[in-house]
């Protein structure tokens, strides 16, 4: 092999290898400027912020078969999920509940097309981003339908 055939493989490599990053750069723009949303995202799930989720009436995560995690914090949730929803969250300490969902799927919280409960909706509900699943090219498949359209 000669040198200017080595050469125009590494270069072929190259353009090949900034291709396949462009594509996978594009994917993941769709969730805004990625920077200032990772910042965010992170501060969310640290409890640090309330995020931004722009879900414009999506509801793929009320209505994808979700176990939501019900946390002591989450004290406006408590007051007003009726105790016969909530289960003690296994492997998680005392006053952990879980509230599972109907025979559709749905949140039991979710009416009408909507949440019954916004204003009081569990931590777990604020900090939901299915855009963390495309960001991450996760397999999105056990995610429901809605979910996976959105973020596959």
């Amino acid at each position: 092999m000669t040198l200017d055939t080595l050469g125009l493989i590494t270069r072929l490599a190259i353009n090949q290898a900034n291709n396949n990053k462009r594509k996978f750069m594009s994917k993941r723009a769709e969730a805004g400027e990625f920077s200032e949303w990772i910042s965010d995202f992170t501060l969310t799930m640290k409890g640090q912020s309330e995020g931004n989720v722009p879900c414009n009436g999506c509801v793929g995560c009320c209505t994808s078969s979700k176990f939501i995690l019900i946390r002591p914090s989450d004290t406006g949730a408590l007051e007003v999920i009726p105790e016969q929803l909530l289960f003690s969250a296994p492997s998680l300490p005392p006053n952990h509940y879980l509230m599972g969902y109907d025979k559709k799927g749905h949140c039991p919280m979710f009416k009408n097309g909507a949440c019954t409960i916004y204003q009081y909706r569990p931590e777990t509900c604020r900090q939901y981003d299915c855009r963390v699943l495309k960001a991450s090219d996760a397999d999105t498949r056990d995610e429901g339908p809605s979910i996976s359209k959105k973020s596959g």
